[in-house]
């Protein structure tokens, strides 16, 4: 496949598209509805990727199309949400700019082959979310209750096998970490460790237990989402084999 000749894109629309599909299934919204190649997610405002619009095959013009995605989430009581990517068409940002949006958030999908690798200790890998999980994971990542409810509903939500792995140190829970596997590919979500646990091998030692659990069942790759910004994550991701396959910005109005 030809790669994408755009400043963010290392791989091909058809790549992206994939992707984008895989990653939408791993992490399921309440509803999804489809309007002239966008997909309009939406999860009663729980987490930006579950409650945005994304493009895979756009095939109308971005200005006529813009009002009606915009009355769909009014209509759902929420604020419109873009997540662009590659795949919208080279209009879309700045159409999206003369309506008052601004881009934020900028992001990056990483991709890396899977191989196995020596299998860490303290971790245990279950295939549904524990109450140990949750709590571990809503502590790390310092979700309200209203987010931790919401998390629960959207992971009750995955279809596909799942690994749910909870690092331990001292006989206490840490970190978590979320493996979708799905077509041979494998998502990788909800890496949180506890902010005293931090920068001790803990984040490197799920990956390492998530990635060796879906090499098992035959899953060729890995992907995950990581803000631009965290830095200590990139690190981490570019030690662990990842590299950069595409960016994406959300575009939110203010």
């Amino acid at each position: 496949m030809a790669t994408v000749s755009t400043p963010s894109a290392m791989i091909s629309l058809a790549q992206i598209r994939e992707l984008e599909e895989y990653a939408a299934h791993a992490w399921p919204a309440r509803h999804t509805a489809m309007r002239d190649g966008w997909m309009l997610r939406t999860s009663d405002g729980h987490t930006k990727r579950a409650n945005s619009a994304s493009p895979l095959s756009p095939s109308a013009d971005f200005s006529t199309l813009l009002p009606a995605i915009e009355t769909h989430y009014v209509e759902q009581g929420l604020p419109p949400l873009f997540r662009l990517t590659d795949l919208a068409t080279f209009d879309t940002a700045d159409r999206l700019r003369q309506a008052g949006y601004a881009p934020f958030e900028p992001s990056w999908v990483l991709l890396r082959d899977l191989s196995p690798t020596t299998a860490p200790s303290g971790i245990i890998v279950e295939p549904a979310p524990t109450a140990t999980w949750l709590a571990t994971l809503a502590h790390a990542a310092g979700l309200t209750e209203r987010a931790r409810r919401g998390h629960a509903d959207i992971l009750s939500r995955i279809e596909t096998p799942c690994a749910f792995a909870t690092r331990y140190a001292d006989g206490r829970p840490v970190g978590v970490g979320l493996a979708v596997l799905q077509q041979g590919h494998l998502g990788l979500f909800e890496l949180a460790v506890a902010a005293p646990n931090r920068h001790q091998g803990h984040a490197q030692a799920l990956m390492h237990a998530l990635c060796n659990w879906g090499y098992a069942r035959n899953a060729q790759h890995a992907y995950l989402q990581v803000l631009a910004d965290n830095l200590a994550a990139m690190r981490l991701y570019d030690r662990l084999g990842f590299a950069k396959a595409y960016r994406y910005d959300y575009w939110r109005r203010g």
